[in-house]
């Protein structure tokens, strides 16, 4: 059974410690990199970053896994500037998510799951620790061997765990880099004396594409690794050897005042042809953001 994110969830402060003393060191050269920080709350809507911005935060951008292309079906060109930092190709595709609590959070998948897309200097080995804070959990369903994109195949939202934007300030993380980890259920799941924890978890989270229950949160990946209930790999199968795989997925941070074009979609899981019923929400919002600009007047 693969330990990942155990070693995630205790390994976690020592990481950051090695992060922190090598920001320090580079006070300097980050200094002159936040000039090409977007401003907080941008009404920019989502697009991928330049060929020039990439490098600057550790990224060889040729190197990115399915990156938008404005010709890809997920994105368009556009010829409007953007800024800086951005290239001409925006992002139409959105995929929501639950945060490490259980809320909604929606992101922009600009590169999937791969080895390795950092460069060979400092920036990249920085850029490599920095992804390891902020773990994204996707939930792979049947037909993964067939479906070329990550994101569209689950079989629920994914968990983006941003704890470290809260405490430290998006600002360290600005492309969306992450450690990736794919969860699925043991057979320990499926026993008679776990019947009652997964009976729970589906009651207060509702059930999967694949009819097992929903997994919302940190704490309850916590609680089914408590019980060697599910696992993770890096890799497609458990056959191959685990590698630390990651992938571009920066957060809409405020999806309100247009920032949801009108001609942008949703991805999301399904079954039968329709959303997942406790997942109806992430639609639900993401219709009046794009309509409205503006969250939906509901709890």
């Amino acid at each position: 059974m693969s330990r990942g994110p155990r070693l995630h969830f205790w390994s976690i402060i020592s990481i950051f410690v090695f992060i922190l003393s090598a920001f320090v060191a580079t006070s300097s050269a980050q200094e002159k990199a936040r000039l090409w920080l977007p401003p907080a709350d941008t009404p920019i809507q989502p697009h991928d970053f330049n060929d020039s911005y990439y490098p600057i935060k550790g990224v060889e951008s040729k190197l990115i896994v399915y990156r938008r292309t404005g010709a890809d079906g997920l994105s368009v060109l556009e010829k409007r500037p953007v800024g800086k930092i951005y290239n001409n190709v925006r992002v139409l595709v959105t995929v929501p998510a639950y945060d490490q609590n259980g809320g909604l959070l929606y992101w922009s998948p600009l590169g999937d799951p791969a080895l390795d897309f950092f460069t060979g200097n400092k920036a990249g080995v920085e850029a490599r620790e920095m992804a390891k804070l902020y773990p994204i959990y996707l939930f792979p369903g049947q037909q993964v061997e067939k479906e070329p994109y990550s994101f569209a195949n689950n079989r629920q939202a994914p968990i983006i765990d941003d704890t470290w934007s809260f405490t430290m300030g998006s600002d360290l993380n600005p492309l969306g880099l992450r450690r990736v980890f794919f969860v699925n259920y043991t057979e320990a799941a499926f026993t008679k004396e776990n019947a009652w924890i997964m009976e729970e978890l589906a009651n207060r989270n509702g059930m999967a594409a694949d009819d097992t229950p929903i997994i919302k949160s940190v704490n309850d990946l916590q609680f089914l690794f408590k019980y060697e209930m599910i696992t993770t790999a890096n890799g497609k199968s458990d056959d191959q050897a685990v590698q630390d795989r990651f992938m571009i997925a920066p957060v809409i941070r405020d999806p309100t005042k247009g920032v949801i074009a009108k001609d942008a979609f949703i991805w999301m899981a399904e079954k039968g042809g329709k959303c997942l019923p406790t997942e109806e929400i992430f639609e639900t919002h993401f219709n009046c953001l794009k309509d409205s600009g503006a969250w939906c007047s509901i709890p």
